[in-house]
């Protein structure tokens, strides 16, 4: 697994490369994928024995089914319309990789690990190749629960904790968008089981990998920065009281990350003289509140999470959470580093990244449903185990009941029944500021002149040459397209197009 993901991470920075040489193309991004693909068979292994996990590997098979179906449509989410996919496309576009220099894309100077993957997706394939590959990065979430959980368990209890961590509504939604969460979930997940094995056997090797795969981490998600918190309370717990040891391993370990990471915060840097823009500033700030520090509303949040949230985490956590206060003083002795690491990501979500939902927890998830199980074993109360275990089943039943429900909408689509304009005109949300060309009109019309897009969110399936009201080169445009009537500055155009189910209206400049 150490193998596939420093190969995930190069054919990464080699697309970034490409981009930046002005190279993204169809041979040039397609011979890099080649050399990925072959180097990817040799490194991968897979041995497993399918008799030893029962019915709890039937469950897996199908939540991975389910979630395949999803997949293999057209993308719905609206991040992904937004800049996970659109901003990959521009780079196509463009045959570079740039910063687009307007507010609504302000995320194409953030670390884009995995959205560099969805460039050749989107180049050979389209959009659905690009979720397949975030689907992919369930499947490898789902491995590195089972190495983390082998660390304190035998092999039918972590194929367990692997099924209660597949079984979140969030883990499951996920695994259908192109978005970045799980693979920052599996770099961060990876990276913690080799700060483990560093926890236990003190090998330089095994804090090298950590940091390599943390830095690949940071470069998934910048909010990967938060966790440093957690690795460097997890050194002081190693090394208990020798501060120099801790401070003189954190720099090493924080030198080799942040030096992964480093080629997206030069590029930002040089484009804004922030290396991690837009974090400080008005686009990247969530204002502290003394409310967050009420603890109704601390106790609030949690159970908001658990519970009520769009895609609220597994109720299996609140379950075990009073077990696992109640024998805190055994877990945090004998599970310290996990414990650490879940509570310290868990307040830098908490003050931090509250505004990304239970998605932005997804990486904790692995090291919670690992805390959560062990809890359940100290009680050595048989009642308890054995209700916790149906629990787990009847959640794991219910999420693959409700994400397929969820994702009977794609099935005509992905048998060939329905087409994918007509897919897309049935469930694109027109009125949150999503964007289809219906029947490719507007692209018939304009040709190939350049459309000054005003007012319109989601623009992933825009065929045509667009730019924004802030580019540069937003004068050279011959029409405009508005969704809620003409700027101020723009008057008495002639209309050429109207669409009231896509609420669009272009004009004639």
């Amino acid at each position: 697994m150490l193998a596939i993901a420093f190969l995930i991470g190069c054919y990464s920075y080699a697309i970034l490369l490409l981009g930046l040489l002005h190279l993204i193309s169809f041979y040039p991004v397609l011979l890099v994928t080649l050399v990925f693909i072959l180097l990817s068979i040799f490194a991968v292994r897979i041995q497993v024995n399918f008799r030893e996990y029962g019915y709890v590997l039937v469950l897996l098979v199908i939540l991975f089914a389910v979630n395949l179906v999803g997949a293999l449509g057209p993308e719905l989410a609206f991040d992904s319309l937004w800049y996970h996919l659109t901003i990959p496309k521009l780079f196509i576009a463009s045959h570079s990789v740039f910063f687009i220099k307007d507010n609504l894309f302000y995320y194409s100077l953030m670390p884009k690990l995995v959205e560099m993957l969805y460039v050749p997706a989107i180049l050979l394939t389209n959009e659905i190749g690009a979720k397949l590959i975030h689907f992919s990065f369930g499947l490898l979430v789902c491995a590195a629960v089972y190495k983390l959980s082998r660390i304190y368990m035998t092999k039918s209890e972590s194929m367990l904790c692997t099924l209660v961590f597949y079984s979140n509504l969030v883990v499951s939604w996920l695994s259908i968008t192109a978005y970045s969460d799980l693979g920052r979930a599996f770099y961060e997940t990876l990276s913690l089981i080799y700060l483990l094995y560093y926890h236990q056997k003190k090998s330089q090797k095994l804090l090298i990998n950590s940091a390599f795969l943390f830095g690949f981490g940071i470069a998934s998600k910048i909010l990967t920065l938060g966790s440093f918190l957690g690795v460097i309370l997890i050194l002081f717990n190693t090394f208990k009281s020798d501060k120099k040891t801790v401070l003189k391993t954190f720099i090493a370990f924080g030198t080799i990350s942040l030096a992964v990471a480093m080629p997206w915060f030069l590029i930002a840097f040089y484009h804004t003289a922030n290396p991690v823009f837009p974090l400080f500033t008005q686009l990247g700030v969530r204002d502290f509140t003394l409310d967050l520090i009420n603890p109704i509303t601390i106790l609030t949040t949690l159970v908001n999470t658990f519970l009520f949230a769009p895609d609220p985490l597994s109720p299996i956590y609140l379950i075990c959470l009073p077990i696992i206060l109640l024998n805190l003083r055994k877990t945090f002795k004998k599970y310290s580093p996990l414990f650490i690491y879940v509570c310290s990501t868990y307040v830098v979500w908490y003050f931090f990244a509250q505004s990304g939902g239970t998605r932005f927890l997804t990486f904790i998830l692995p090291a919670l449903t690992i805390l959560s199980y062990v809890s359940i074993k100290q009680t050595k109360n048989v009642i308890i185990q054995k209700t916790v275990l149906a629990t787990i089943i009847v959640i794991a039943l219910s999420t693959i009941f409700y994400r397929s429900f969820a994702n009977a909408k794609f099935v005509p689509t992905v048998l060939g029944l329905e087409s994918r304009q007509e897919f897309l005109m049935r469930n694109l949300n027109f009125s949150f500021g999503d964007f289809f060309d219906e029947d490719e009109e507007i692209k018939n019309i304009v040709g190939d002149d350049i459309v000054l897009v005003d007012g319109i969110h989601n623009l992933y399936y825009a065929d045509f040459n667009y730019t924004l009201s802030q580019w540069p080169n937003s004068k050279n445009a011959s029409y405009i397209l508005v969704r809620d009537g003409l700027p101020k500055n723009y008057k008495n155009l002639q209309k050429v197009y109207e669409n009231k189910k896509t609420k669009v209206t272009l004009f004639k400049i």
